[in-house]
């Protein structure tokens, strides 16, 4: 029974590090792309939002595909 607590408590690990890894890897392309003279522009702030939004179901997708 031990064995099993080690083993998830691994998987749970390296699955946060998963979801750490792809909205990190998402937010610097963003940052990147649009982050011009020490501030992010105004104009396309909307995607900084559609992000936020658009987070939840992307990082499922990622488990799901690294599963």
């Amino acid at each position: 029974m031990k064995k099993f607590w080690k083993n998830l408590g691994d998987d749970l690990w390296i699955v946060l590090l998963d979801v750490v890894a792809v909205n990190a890897a998402y937010v610097l392309a963003l940052l990147v792309r649009f982050y011009v003279n020490f501030e992010f522009r105004p104009s396309v702030n909307y995607y900084l939002t559609d992000w936020l939004r658009f987070t939840p179901f992307y990082t499922v997708l990622c488990i799901l595909v690294f599963a």
